[in-house]
């Protein structure tokens, strides 16, 4: 029953597009698969540089033309961002976590509340 089903609709479904079964030439492939590529590598490539950037010294980000290869690595861009002294992200995350610790426990006891009440 399912294959004739399935046979039906790929019947259908080739008929469609003028074709008895679904066949590409070389060349349709190539484009599609092309165009696979070009949309990866265009979709990929911001957070390619992102990461790249983020270990380049400073004097290599804003240098031209860019070097997509660095040549220098330095994690000072992370040391300063979880260094207390100029940004205190262990307290920012701390407040961050009680909050959504309350945000989540609140539904929780409302509906317990509720259930405990009883219908008049």
């Amino acid at each position: 029953m399912i294959q004739t089903i399935l046979a039906t609709v790929s019947e259908g479904f080739g008929n469609a597009f003028g074709r008895s079964r679904i066949e590409t030439s070389l060349w349709e492939r190539v484009v599609f698969y092309g165009a696979i590529a070009l949309t990866l590598f265009v979709s990929l490539l911001p957070f390619y540089w992102m990461v790249v950037t983020s270990f380049m010294p400073e004097s290599a980000i804003y240098s031209l033309p860019p070097s997509f290869v660095p040549q220098d690595l330095t994690l000072k861009h992370y040391e300063s961002v979880f260094s207390p002294e100029t940004f205190p992200f262990v307290t920012y995350f701390k407040n961050s976590l009680i909050i959504s610790v309350i945000t989540a426990g609140c539904p929780s006891s409302s509906r317990r509340s509720a259930r405990t009440v009883s219908p008049v």
